[in-house]
C-alpha cells in the first residue's frame, strides 16, 4: 500500500501521500460494501467482476478468473475486504506500469525480456 501511494518512491509517505492512502482505504471499504450484496463480508467472483466493471475494468474470463483466484487463498471462491484492497492494488499497481509501456494508451505493448523483467518487478 505504501509503494502504491508513495509519489516520490522514497519508500515513504508524506502526510498528503497518507492523506491519499487514507481516501483509498475508505473508497475500498464503501466500494466493498456497496457490491456486498449479502452483506456477509465477502464478495463472490461476480460481485467482484461488477466492482471491477464499475471501476472501469472490463477484463476477459481468462485473465479475470485466475487474478482474483491468486487473491482467494482459502479458495472460497470469495474475497473478504484485505482480498478485495489487495487486487485492487494490483490493478492500480498493473495499470500504473502498464501505462508506463503505452504512453499513446493503444491497448497493446510489445517488450524485450529486460523491459518484461522491469514491468513484472513494478506489479509485485
Amino acid at each position: 500500500m505504501i509503494r502504491t501511494h508513495d509519489a516520490t518512491g522514497s519508500g515513504t509517505i508524506t502526510f498528503p501521500e497518507f492523506q491519499a492512502l487514507h481516501k483509498f482505504l475508505s473508497t475500498m471499504q464503501e466500494n466493498f460494501n456497496f457490491f456486498d450484496a449479502d452483506r456477509n463480508g465477502h464478495l463472490t467472483f461476480d460481485e467482484v467482476a461488477r466492482a471491477l466493471l464499475h471501476a472501469g475494468f472490463n477484463l476477459e474470463r481468462q485473465a479475470f478468473d485466475p487474478m482474483v483466484r491468486a487473491f482467494d487463498p482459502s479458495r472460497s471462491s470469495s474475497l473478504d475486504l484485505a482480498g478485495y484492497i489487495g487486487l485492487s492494488l494490483f490493478l492500480k499497481s498493473v495499470t500504473a506500469t502498464w501505462a508506463a509501456f503505452d504512453p499513446e494508451k493503444t491497448g497493446r505493448i510489445s517488450l524485450d525480456f529486460n523491459q518484461f523483467l522491469y514491468a513484472a518487478a513494478n506489479v509485485i
